[in-house]
């Protein structure tokens, strides 16, 4: 699947700190590759980023499937927030494609 943005609604919060839109495509690029991967229709995603002190908080949550992914990763940058939060969702949709495949 292709995400189209066209058709595809990031819903995106900036809690305590200035809404950005390079961060938000930033996110947008690197979730797009993630779900491009693992995952063959999304309608939706919901974003967050909050700052809580020094603390750079990026979470996500998206149904897929029948299940409801969440996750929360927190660094002292923001992109490296982002990263880390691609990185342990895509390990989950791998997780999910396998037990499906496995199943067939």
């Amino acid at each position: 699947m292709e995400i189209n943005n066209a058709e595809f609604a990031w819903n995106v919060a900036f809690k305590n700190m200035d809404a950005s839109d390079s961060l938000k495509d930033y996110a947008k690029k690197k979730f797009g590759t993630c779900f491009n991967k693992y995952i063959s229709a999304l309608s939706s995603a919901d974003m967050v980023f909050k700052v809580e002190g020094k603390r750079q908080i990026a979470e996500i949550t998206f149904n897929y499937d029948g299940s409801t992914f969440k996750d929360t990763e927190e660094t002292e940058d923001m992109y490296k927030s982002v990263d880390s939060l691609v990185d342990s969702i895509s390990a989950q949709l791998r997780k999910n494609k396998e037990k499906q495949t496995s199943h067939h």
